[in-house]
């Protein structure tokens, strides 16, 4: 999946993150159009359909722009969380 996104317009930066009793991740793009059409393109390859029964039913992703964060690394303005 890393590998597709590093080919997508706009893509930033992939996080993984792992807690006690689940995963999640963050994935970073330039702006929200280039989320969207991420996510759209996505949900159409083979890596997602491996992946989806792999996400909770009723799960629902964000979309949002920072507006805070303490980290000194240049951030991208729009996360969008994988399905």
């Amino acid at each position: 999946m890393i590998a597709w996104l590093k080919n997508k317009s706009g893509f930033i930066a992939y996080e993984l993150y792992e807690g006690s009793e689940c995963w999640s991740d963050r994935i970073a793009w330039e702006n929200q159009e280039f989320a969207q059409n991420g996510l759209k393109d996505f949900l159409t390859t083979a890596i997602a359909k491996k992946m989806i029964h792999l996400v909770e039913d009723g799960y629902s992703s964000f979309s949002g722009q920072k507006i805070a964060s303490n980290q000194s690394e240049e951030s991208a303005p729009y996360d969008h969380p994988r399905i």
